[in-house]
């Protein structure tokens, strides 16, 4: 950190900060080098993702934790065993599907290749909060008549909130830090 306030002579000198801080390394940083349209390219990719992210595991988290069904089970082993396949395993077979159908180099899908490997996770994470949530809230609403969906987005998101919250976090961090998936898929300058 200091080193960043510092001159290339004084990091090499061993003399950090005795010129005083240099604040100019990071305007340099960022007007010339173009660091904040990568700032801005990466805040979009997480933002985006991490909002579908939320809207895709939500309803299914709360259906697999709440409801049940024949096939529940099968549904979410197979989440778990989607979680433990590494994500270079599937870049090769991911990136001939994508070119084949003209979809490499493009933003959409970068943020569908991040919400596709952050749902089972958030899914599974999720499924725990919506279980420990108390099944008499989910009994009054029906009884007042409230619907199946409205029971979710109304009265189970909220109370979920700090589960959300977390999860999110992880998917945010996850994506903002990832540079393989990016370089794979969207293999243009720009992008």
């Amino acid at each position: 950190l200091l080193a960043s306030f510092s001159s290339t002579r004084e990091i090499f000198t061993n003399t950090i900060l005795a010129s005083g801080w240099l604040f100019e390394n990071y305007v340099k940083a960022w007007t010339t080098n173009n660091l904040s349209w990568y700032f801005l390219n990466s805040l979009f990719y997480a933002s985006f993702s991490c909002s579908g992210v939320i809207f895709i595991a939500s309803p299914a988290a709360y259906v697999l934790a709440r409801k049940v069904f024949r096939g529940r089970g099968v549904i979410t082993r197979s989440f778990l065993i989607t979680m433990v396949i590494p994500s270079v395993m599937i870049v090769v077979p991911m990136y001939s599907i994508l070119a084949q159908a003209g979809l490499v180099g493009n933003r959409f899908t970068l943020v569908i290749m991040y919400i596709s490997s952050l749902v089972p996770f958030t899914i599974f994470f999720l499924m725990g909060f919506f279980a420990s949530l108390p099944s008499a809230i989910e009994e009054a609403a029906t009884v007042d008549g409230c619907s199946q969906g409205r029971i979710l987005w109304q009265i189970y998101m909220p109370m979920a909130q700090p589960g959300i919250i977390t999860v999110t976090i992880f998917n945010f961090m996850n994506i903002w830090n990832d540079y393989f998936i990016s370089l794979v898929f969207g293999n243009k300058q720009e992008l």
